[in-house]
């Protein structure tokens, strides 16, 4: 057999391969309606330093850095598409209809506040018999972080392509999102964890770290109104993608560069 027929061969094996290991590796519960809830991937225990860990990214918001011991739970693999929220809509669950400029229903859906992503996941929920929610914000920095204490979960610095955000060398930069998986995954499997766009938190806005728990659950606090967002976006500056960065909005706001992903618990 020639060396090329073996290649291809060897190829194809390595792919069945890693295809069959992510389905090992992941879930998709089913829809009572029909259909399949979003790929969950699973996050393991551990425990981390949520915060500043450089000068770079310490401000009054990211301080005092604490350790936060997270237990295992699910997370979508990528951000909530436009395809997934029409699924919600279409029940009559989901009240609002996420604009579609582009017409792609695989980029992430925005123009859905916080109180809106609560409709959705409640209506995972009864869909599955599972309980689908928001991450919580120490939640989320763990798995941006996957492991590493960089500013980036691939290092400290932007290279070209590696995220869509403002000058970051994607073609979808300052323009719109991106589809989703259309950058690599971090250690944990996750895609899109830096940039493309901003991810709602189940957490109330806080000024700082100064009694946030440790325990991994959502911050919360009375007549809360801001929300904690996540991940920088298509049309932010690289320095708001760190994985210690933070930011808020009221929990109505709809904007075109605000998404959310959901998690769930094991069970």
């Amino acid at each position: 057999m020639k060396k090329t027929a073996l290649l291809i061969i060897f190829i194809h094996l390595l792919s069945a391969c890693n295809s069959s290991k992510e389905n090992e590796n992941t879930i998709t519960d089913n829809l009572a309606s029909g259909g399949k809830a979003p790929r969950m991937t699973p996050i393991p225990a551990g425990s981390f330093t949520m915060g500043c860990l450089q000068k770079k990214d310490c401000n009054r918001s990211t301080l005092p850095a604490h350790k936060v011991t997270i237990p295992a739970f699910f997370a979508s693999q990528s951000e909530i598409t436009i395809a997934q929220w029409q699924q919600c809509y279409q029940s009559g669950a989901c009240l609002h209809k996420a604009a579609n400029e582009f017409d792609d229903d695989s980029l992430p859906v925005t123009n859905v506040s916080w109180k809106d992503t609560q409709k959705y996941t409640e209506w995972l929920s009864n869909q599955t018999g599972k309980k689908y929610r928001l991450l919580s914000e120490a939640e989320w920095e763990y798995v941006a972080r996957a492991g590493t204490k960089s500013l980036f979960w691939w290092g400290d610095t932007m290279e070209q392509n590696q995220a869509n955000c403002l000058k970051c060398g994607s073609r979808w930069d300052e323009k719109q999102p991106a589809p989703i998986k259309s950058f690599a995954a971090n250690p944990f499997g996750l895609f899109d964890t830096h940039g493309n766009v901003w991810e709602w938190t189940q957490d109330c806005w806080h000024n700082d770290y100064q009694q946030a728990p440790n325990d991994g659950s959502s911050w919360q606090s009375e007549n809360c109104k801001y929300r904690v967002i996540r991940s920088g976006s298509y049309f932010g500056e690289a320095t708001s993608m760190y994985s210690s960065n933070r930011n808020s909005t009221t929990d109505d706001k709809r904007l075109s560069n605000i998404g959310f992903r959901v998690a769930r618990g094991i069970d």
